[in-house]
């Protein structure tokens, strides 16, 4: 690279190092439906080592589930203990969440505004079940108060000033189930909950920073299907509560792995690229390894990824 590639490049790199910090502390979220009650008494380092796997073989292999339709990976265990959280709101959180995608589709904002919502409806979340001796449980009215809410705040900070949606449309969008003074009262207290974080690095950023990273280092633009693949594939994560548990730059650099595989990337660029960025993976080295042993070791060609040989030959039955 020259001088000015290069820092360009740094400045890209700069700028991914102040989203994985923020992720790690200002905007950290544990994964309140899957562990034990009363992580409050948890020092943050214990909460990091519980609520998180160190694993990105996982991330990867359930983004290639979300494109294949296969199960590389066992779960059964996950929710042995009693969550913190009614697992009722599980589904509901996941029609919300494509109610939020169907909105943005209608009036033109990005689908980036969806996971920033959802950033701020589990922090808020989790930050209540943090302070609970008892399971949380919440009504229908109130969880989807909370996510048309934080609907509201994602979209007041990050769309255009003439686009942004007023309380009006949003009690019209709620076909009268909520007032304006609901969701004042509930914007107000989602604020004060988070003590007014409302700007997260979200899974969207992280990829957007990596495929800068990767057109600096390659010096050549990214193919338009990798790209558009890999938000697609961010886009599902952002439902899947099963994502709550990992990084949001585990779940980026998954995406475009996966998606990198099917379009026909090359796997030595690919690796080549991790190797430089490894340590965003904040994993070990046997688990590193592994990433790359499940997706690019195939049964027929080497180079082609065995998540996506296996997801083929299932459609093939």
């Amino acid at each position: 690279m020259s001088g000015i590639e290069s820092e360009s490049y740094d400045e890209s790199a700069d700028r991914l190092r102040v989203l994985l910090k923020q992720q790690e502390t200002t905007y950290s979220c544990i994964d309140y439906f899957s562990g034990p009650q009363q992580s409050g008494d948890l020092n943050k380092e214990e909460e990091l080592s519980m609520f998180r796997s160190p694993s990105a073989l996982s991330v990867v292999e359930e983004c290639a589930k979300l494109v294949t339709d296969i199960s590389l990976v066992d779960h059964s265990g996950r929710a042995r203990l009693q969550p913190p959280v009614d697992p009722q709101l599980i589904p509901w959180r996941f029609q919300m969440c494509n109610w939020a995608y169907s909105v943005t589709g209608r009036l033109g904002y990005s689908h980036a505004i969806v996971a920033t919502t959802f950033n701020l409806v589990d922090r808020y979340i989790a930050k209540i079940a943090a302070g609970s001796k008892v399971q949380v449980t919440m009504s229908s009215f109130d969880f989807q108060l909370i996510c048309m809410s934080a609907f509201y705040i994602a979209a007041k900070t990050n769309e255009k000033s003439e686009s942004i949606v007023s309380l009006e449309m949003m009690v019209e969008m709620s076909r009268g189930i909520f007032s304006v003074q609901n969701l004042e009262e509930a914007e107000q207290e989602l604020l004060e909950v988070l003590e007014w974080r409302i700007s997260p690095p979200t899974a969207y950023s992280f990829l957007g920073e990596l495929f800068e990273l990767w057109e600096e280092k390659y010096q050549k633009q990214v193919p338009e299907q990798w790209l558009s693949r890999s938000y697609r594939i961010v886009e599902m994560t952002v439902g899947d509560v099963f994502f709550l548990k990992h990084l949001l730059s585990q779940q980026a650099l998954a995406a475009m792995l996966v998606a990198g595989s099917e379009s026909g990337e090359s796997s030595r660029d690919l690796h080549d690229f991790c190797e430089e960025i490894r340590w965003i993976c904040d994993i070990d080295d046997e688990n590193f390894l592994a990433v790359y042993d499940e997706l690019y070791s195939s049964p027929k060609d080497e180079g082609t990824s065995s998540i996506i040989w296996a997801g083929a030959k299932k459609k093939n039955l």
